[in-house]
């Protein structure tokens, strides 16, 4: 049992993000993405669904997500709660995810070294805008990781993961993914129970498509669902390198190169297929790495930067995948890499291939994996070190698409696009 003393190391990460997001909400200007998504897509299908309550209208609204985080805001809203209530609803999802993190880090590691390996998440700016901001993203990734936390659960999976993993897809349709892991260690346990309950996000997700006529309202079936964006998958083999070399790097166990160099030469080929220049009618942009890609060479359409990273980012997962099994942690690792590589197809069946769709369950799945693996053999510190690495990126990050806006917009009082 974990006491009072080593439950406090929660309060680190979980302080990390929501001092700072309750300051943006004190400062008051909405500004950048997570402001525009607020006030032009989640805000007004809130005010609707409140208006439209008991029967509000789903076949058509201002977002291009699942519905109900709007509902369960809209009922607020309605009981006239004003709008700042709203605004601490989704501070509070944004803690609740952090305080999963780190319990899910937790089972594999001491309470302090949990803590700063849900520091990435907590500190993401993906994350802190989806706080400060009402968007879905966050409260999406927080019913995520509660039906990953139950179905890797120390005492055996749960069908609860199902319910989670249901309410998850309705905040933000892709999250149907979650279907296939619960699938997969219903197949590993033989449990005909947990396999029938992982229809659950599948059902949700079809409902939703009957609804719709498609993967998203009307309004934005346009810009979200005119075919798969093959970039999306550069897209997360790059990001897993950019956050995945500092814990590779901190281990001081030998690694095997040849299933390291088949994973890297296997990313290699399928980055260099497609295009992953930066192309805004392609859906190719959004995000700081985007940002990068923009600037840097991209020969017949290859961007330097997502294809070297892209064979980084799968010899990375690789290897500690590898780590995590040597430790006996075969089965968590097993569910996590089958969650990565189904978020991944998600995300690729998006036309957007927006860094804010990869960053949070990346986040969330490196560190968990890195915990996973991390031996005696290595000193404690060395995960500490990787996880604040990870994390002074997240602030700098941070600081030039949160911060510097943000002054801006108050020095102004316009809000900045």
């Amino acid at each position: 049992m974990i006491g009072v003393r080593g439950r406090a190391w929660c309060l680190l990460p979980v302080a990390a993000l929501v001092l700072p997001a309750a300051l943006i909400v004190a400062l008051g200007p909405s500004f950048g993405t997570w402001g525009y998504d607020q006030d032009q897509s989640h805000l007004p299908a809130i005010r609707t669904f409140a208006e439209q309550w008991p029967a509000p209208d789903l076949r058509d609204y201002s977002s291009t997500t699942g519905p109900v985080w709007h509902l369960a805001l809209s009922l607020l809203l309605r009981a006239g709660a004003p709008e700042t209530v709203l605004r601490a609803a989704a501070i509070a999802a944004g803690a609740g995810l952090v305080v999963m993190a780190w319990t899910v880090l937790r089972r594999s590691g001491a309470p302090s070294t949990a803590a700063a390996a849900a520091l990435p998440i907590a500190c993401s700016s993906f994350v802190l805008g989806g706080s400060a901001g009402i968007t879905t993203d966050v409260p999406a990734a927080r019913c995520m990781t509660l039906a990953l936390a139950a179905l890797t659960a120390p005492a055996g999976p749960r069908p609860v993961a199902s319910l989670w993993a249901a309410i998850a897809a309705g905040v933000r349709q892709p999250l149907g993914w979650l279907s296939v892991p619960i699938l997969w260690v219903a197949w590993r346990d033989r449990s005909w129970r947990l396999a029938a309950s992982a229809l659950a996000p599948v059902g949700v997700v079809g409902a939703l498509v009957l609804l719709w006529g498609g993967l998203t309202p009307p309004t934005f079936r346009a810009q979200h669902d005119q075919g798969a964006n093959p970039a999306a998958v550069t897209l997360m083999l790059s990001l897993a390198g950019r956050w995945g070399l500092p814990f590779v790097l901190a281990g001081r166990d030998r690694i095997p190169w040849p299933p390291m160099m088949g994973a890297a030469l296997a990313a290699l080929a399928y980055a260099l297929s497609f295009p992953s220049s930066h192309a805004y009618n392609e859906g190719r942009w959004g995000g700081p790495i985007w940002q990068l890609v923009a600037i840097a060479p991209a020969p017949a359409g290859r961007s330097v930067v997502l294809v070297s990273l892209a064979a980084v980012g799968a010899a990375c997962v690789t290897a500690l995948a590898i780590r995590a099994y040597r430790a006996g942690q075969g089965a968590t690792c097993g569910v996590l890499l089958v969650s990565l590589a189904m978020a991944t197809g998600a995300n690729a069946a998006n036309s957007q291939a927006w860094q804010r769709y990869a960053d949070p369950v990346l986040l969330l799945v490196i560190p968990w994996i890195a915990v996973l693996g991390w031996g005696a053999v290595t000193p404690r510190w060395r995960l500490v070190a990787a996880s604040l690495a990870v994390t002074a990126v997240q602030v700098g990050v941070c600081t030039v698409s949160i911060w510097r806006p943000l002054a801006n917009a108050l020095v102004t009082r316009v809000p900045v696009p």
